[in-house]
């Protein structure tokens, strides 16, 4: 059996919890972030330009952390605005 093994791994209730562990972005920040994700690509796709795909790209990285709830910067700075102690 290799070290790696883990027995629970696949029980629903134990899958539920580490896919909320994986989170780190509450959800006011996730509703804000999806508000700030359409405000960006809205106005990157009415413009021309470099400036368009500066604000597509923006926008496309606010929906991703509105979907996910998971943050790479927040990860990286060791922040975790959804698991906070009390």
């Amino acid at each position: 059996m290799a070290l790696t093994y883990q027995p629970f791994a696949e029980v629903p209730a134990v899958k539920k919890l580490s896919h909320e562990l994986h989170r780190n972005v509450s959800d006011g920040e996730r509703l804000g972030s999806g508000l700030a994700a359409m405000r960006f690509l809205t106005a990157g796709v009415a413009r021309r330009g470099v400036f368009r795909w500066s604000l597509l790209l923006a926008g496309g990285v606010c929906l991703l952390r509105s979907l996910t709830g998971r943050c790479p910067i927040y990860q990286e700075l060791g922040i975790d605005s959804r698991h906070r102690a009390e």
